[in-house]
């Protein structure tokens, strides 16, 4: 804990690294958060991170942030589909099960047709990615169906391929 409070009191000090949180005893901190919990642990001082139970704070706190930040790019997504798809360590980072790189583009299919209204809570993104194809009640319009499938793949070759290899058979509800 000493070079975590070093920090602390002066950001000039070397920096506490996972193995530094894991020793102390403060769980959450990995590769994906550590810049952002030094952030937090450099705006206090030695008084605020003298117990794990601070330091367990603070990542409480980041892990908080990250999650809203996700769950706005996943609606940005949602609303705007030519903004970043969020990635499988994003949908992991909120808080959501079940995306794996198999079924990424899938998922963001989903995400994109269920539009912000859709996705505004992190049970309704789990219930998109539970439901297969598509949640009871949604559809998709005719014009959106090429889109949502066209989602699924990185690119028309991609598409091109598996109707070439294994034919392309799509089950997607629609309304008129």
């Amino acid at each position: 804990m000493d070079k975590i409070k070093a920090y602390a009191d002066d950001n000039t000090q070397p920096e506490p690294s996972v193995q530094d949180y894991t020793d102390a005893g403060v769980t959450g901190v990995n590769d994906n958060n550590l810049d952002a919990v030094n952030v937090e642990v450099d705006a206090t001082d030695n008084a605020g991170v003298d117990t794990v139970a601070k330091i367990q704070a603070i990542v409480a706190q980041v892990a908080a942030m990250v999650k809203r930040q996700i769950m706005d790019k996943i609606a940005l997504y949602a609303d705007d589909n030519t903004k970043p798809k969020p990635t499988v360590q994003d949908y992991l980072d909120a808080g959501i099960t079940g995306v794996d790189a198999t079924n990424l583009n899938v998922v963001n299919a989903k995400i994109s047709v269920a539009g912000t209204a859709g996705v505004n809570t992190e049970a309704k993104i789990q219930a998109l990615i539970d439901n297969d194809p598509l949640p009871a009640g949604m559809t998709i319009a005719k014009n959106e169906i090429t889109a949502y499938i066209l989602s699924m793949y990185d690119n028309t070759q991609d598409i091109q391929g598996e109707i070439n290899t294994k034919g392309l058979i799509v089950k997607v509800p629609y309304s008129a």
